[in-house]
């Protein structure tokens, strides 16, 4: 559900919704907010029980691997995020003050 209905149901709603405000570039790291926050207490929660929900967030195939595969995470958030922030070419862009 989470990563298979939940993503499928934002590009659907995101391509129907053509009223909606450009967001500026500037608010892009809100974007990072979650899955940021998200990997610090899964790699806190792997430090001290050993368990994490992902296999390749597994601290026995070394730090360094693990450091590249939340690098990659990030910025898959910040490319997506602002693809959702910009992403809205051929369509109307509603000005805020508008009334």
């Amino acid at each position: 559900m989470l990563h298979v209905v939940t993503p499928l149901y934002g590009i659907v709603d995101w391509l129907a919704s053509r009223d909606r405000v450009r967001l500026p570039l500037d608010r892009l790291w809100v974007v990072l907010l979650y899955p940021a926050v998200w990997l610090v207490v899964v790699l806190l929660r792997g430090a001290t029980d050993g368990w994490v929900p992902y296999p390749f967030l597994e601290p026995e195939q070394g730090y360094a691997a693990v450091a590249g595969y939340c690098l990659v995470i990030l910025v898959a958030f910040l490319v997506v995020g602002a693809v959702v922030f910009w992403g809205r070419i051929g369509r109307r862009v509603v000005s805020p003050t508008a009334g």
